[in-house]
């Protein structure tokens, strides 16, 4: 995940700009494009309010070229009609994928190509990038009770109460405790 904090130096067209970033893992095979709120009416340090995007990468090969994982980071001024780059820059990860958990809080030099002048530095931004990493495997839960519900039942009926769980793409649904009342017993399902 990566943690948008501010930019510095920024320059638009005008005084004033509606800064944002848009971030891609892994190039322009694999990865698509997320990107910050737009922060409206800036000054040359827009403030991203230490926005967090993530990224779900399920297989950590599919983003890897020469042995390193890269992540693109684009700052730019939201227009009426078209959009201007304002810098970009290109982030090596392997060092952060390597200390998963250890958070990384830096200024990161953007740049933008001129013609006639090559690269020149533009503004700066600030990001926290942190790694972690994630299991597959079995996740159980055990129904074991539930306590005081509220009383959806009729006046002469018991609710019939039951659990839905849901974890991502999956999803399961609990055996229902006929006449289970406010207090029903799953009984460890």
């Amino acid at each position: 995940s990566f943690l948008a904090h501010e930019a510095d130096s920024v320059r638009g067209q005008d005084n004033r700009t509606n800064a944002y970033l848009r971030f891609r893992i892994g190039g322009n095979k694999f990865g698509t494009w997320k990107r910050t709120e737009t922060v409206k009416n800036s000054t040359l340090a827009p403030d991203f309010g230490d926005e967090k995007i993530d990224f779900d990468i399920k297989d950590g090969n599919q983003i890897c070229e020469n042995n390193d994982t890269t992540l693109e980071v684009e700052l730019y001024d939201d227009n009426f009609l078209f959009d201007t780059l304002l810098g970009k820059t290109t982030i090596k990860c392997k060092r952060f994928i390597e200390h998963p958990l250890k958070p990384y809080t830096a200024y990161h030099q953007l740049h933008i190509y001129k013609f006639g002048q090559g690269y020149v530095k533009t503004a700066s931004v600030k990001l926290t990038l942190s790694f972690q990493h994630s299991y597959e495997g079995i996740a159980v839960f055990t129904l074991v009770d539930g306590r005081n519900l509220a009383n959806r039942g009729g006046m002469m009926d018991k609710q019939d109460p039951y659990c839905f769980i849901k974890l991502g793409k999956n999803s399961k649904r609990s055996r229902t405790v006929d006449d289970g009342g406010i207090n029903p017993s799953f009984q460890n399902e």
